[in-house]
């Protein structure tokens, strides 16, 4: 994970692990956390807000948070976020 950001949750669900922080910055490890991925989110009302809460629901769905209530949702596993 080369960016500076700070993380600030983790969430995890059997071997996929998210974890997001600072400037929307998501994390992804589909293997207990050997190897990790960067995730963007689509930008919404810019990109400066911090990652306050990750809740996987299903295997295939998802919701992210951040800190001014703005949220992100997923319907297929975190490849895409809306």
């Amino acid at each position: 994970m080369p960016d500076t950001s700070k993380l600030h949750v983790v969430s995890v669900s059997g071997n996929e692990v998210w974890a997001g922080g600072e400037n929307l910055r998501l994390e992804h490890s589909s293997d207990n956390g050997a190897t990790w991925e960067s995730v963007k989110l689509p930008a919404k009302n810019g990109y400066e807000h911090a990652i306050t809460h990750i809740r996987i629901r299903t295997p295939q769905e998802g919701t992210i948070n951040s800190d001014d209530g703005t949220s992100w949702i997923t319907t297929d596993g975190g490849r895409t976020w809306k």
